[in-house]
């Protein structure tokens, strides 16, 4: 792969295989457990470059992976949302609009007694008072 626009294109096509497969399947072997960590891992370091992506395509498709992640990978998508909503104030395309929200809902309803639910709705706020 010759790009990393492609490489995150297809790593979202890939962990909303594998994260779908890890919500239905629970396998006990912790050497599949290891591999499932380096796999979330993986995932969240390119959807994390892919979130300052000047294609709106990209930053949405990075969006969509951090939507998976919000519930296994909770605390770091949590420890990181100063960052997010510092990069996500400034988005403009719709379409990652809906993967913010959805995130922001997953995160919400996962955790609403977090401190950081005051980030989240200024973050859900914000999309709904755009004018764009």
């Amino acid at each position: 792969i010759t790009s990393i626009d492609i490489y995150i294109h297809c790593i979202t096509i890939f962990a909303s295989i594998d994260l779908t497969t890890i919500q239905t399947t629970n396998s006990p072997s912790s050497n599949n457990n290891d591999n499932r960590l380096i796999l979330l891992d993986l995932y969240l370091y390119y959807s994390m470059i892919g979130i300052s992506n000047q294609s709106a395509k990209i930053r949405s498709c990075s969006l969509a992976v951090l939507s998976l992640l919000s519930i296994p990978l909770y605390s770091t998508i949590i420890s990181t949302l100063p960052t997010l909503v510092d990069l996500l104030i400034k988005e403009t395309w719709w379409e990652s609009y809906i993967h913010i929200l959805t995130l922001c809902s997953r995160l919400v309803s996962y955790d609403n007694t977090n401190d950081s639910n005051k980030m989240i709705f200024e973050l859900i706020y914000h999309i709904f008072n755009t004018n764009s």
